[in-house]
């Protein structure tokens, strides 16, 4: 994106016209798919992932004295003005604010506010589980990393034995391959 470049409310391109149907939905526009804004311009996000994290918390004590609120605002302008126009997998993530000092109601009422499209981060149920926090910060979901770990090996058996098994006939096929007839 080059600077000085006319953005619709959501951050859309507004040279890239689409169908304005108040919602973001994909559409073909000039032989390319488009991830189309709610007015109906091609949108092209160029933004940050979760840039509200717990490790922030010196800066909003020291540099915004200890408000969330103009802290998570001054973030927003910084990022306008650097060109991005959304923010992927959320402005947060429960994973990366262990500690609950962030106020998420807070940075999802900013970010809605400010027309900040985002991605919200979602948790795989299957491999999370409730953490309380000694902090009475709630409970949190936190991946159980034992069954990421379970599941990865488990989809890889079948392809590592197959492998083992047709070896031979793998390097075969290649050792023909390169043989001049």
């Amino acid at each position: 994106m080059t600077h000085g470049q006319q953005l619709d409310r959501y951050g859309g391109f507004l040279d890239v016209k689409g169908e304005h149907t108040g919602f973001f939905h994909t559409e073909h526009i000039h032989d390319r798919w488009w991830l189309v804004t709610p007015d109906g311009h091609g949108f092209f996000g160029i933004g940050l992932s979760h840039p509200i994290t717990s490790m922030s918390e010196a800066a909003i004590t020291f540099a915004y004295g200890g408000s969330q609120e103009e802290w998570m605002r001054d973030g927003i302008r910084k990022m306008r003005a650097l060109g991005f126009n959304c923010v992927w997998s959320g402005p947060y993530s429960l994973e990366r604010i262990p500690s609950g000092n962030i106020d998420t109601d807070l940075a999802d009422g900013i970010y809605r506010n400010a027309r900040i499209p985002y991605a919200i981060h979602v948790p795989i149920h299957a491999v999370a589980r409730p953490v309380f926090l000694p902090t009475g910060g709630g409970c949190r979901r936190c991946p159980r990393e034992h069954l990421l770990m379970a599941a990865s090996l488990t989809v890889s058996i079948p392809g590592i034995t197959l492998f083992v098994v047709a070896q031979k006939y793998f390097v075969r096929g290649i050792v023909l391959s390169g043989i001049k007839g």
